[in-house]
């Protein structure tokens, strides 16, 4: 993903859903764009957390201090209208077969830049996890 039109500082709301069935976590977020680097910031009651997405050659690196602190690689998925669309799958720890986190950046007619992570089950579901709205400074 690399668009230098969208390159810049933005700042918004980041949601936070730990149970589905609950209303999500807000708290307020920044990011930068640049260099084909996504660096956001966050906060879950009280503590700030980090994450930066590195894109290149149809990939990305994903590492975040809340959700991912040892850092990932995400395959890129098809995805119709996003900026970049990734996913990577983990083991669920009891043998049962792996999850899927999947991540998308996306940008809204509007000009906002949305950041969506998904966690899908193996039965195919899909629960909300994060979505992040930012709107570019001035």
């Amino acid at each position: 993903m690399s668009d230098a039109a969208l390159e810049g500082r933005y700042t918004g709301t980041n949601r936070l859903w730990l149970n589905t069935d609950a209303p999500p976590e807000e708290s307020a977020s920044t990011a930068e764009l640049a260099d084909g680097e996504l660096t956001y910031t966050w906060s879950f009651r009280g503590k700030e957390s980090r994450g930066v997405l590195s894109f290149g050659d149809g990939r990305a690196h994903w590492v975040d201090s809340f959700h991912q602190a040892t850092g990932i690689e995400l395959e890129a998925v098809p995805s119709f209208g996003a900026l970049f669309a990734g996913a990577y799958a983990y083991p669920a720890g009891d043998g049962s077969p792996d999850w899927s986190w999947r991540i998308v950046l996306s940008r809204r007619p509007s000009g906002e830049l949305v950041l969506q992570m998904t966690n899908l089950p193996p039965w195919g579901e899909q629960d909300r996890a994060v979505e992040l709205v930012l709107t570019r400074e001035a």
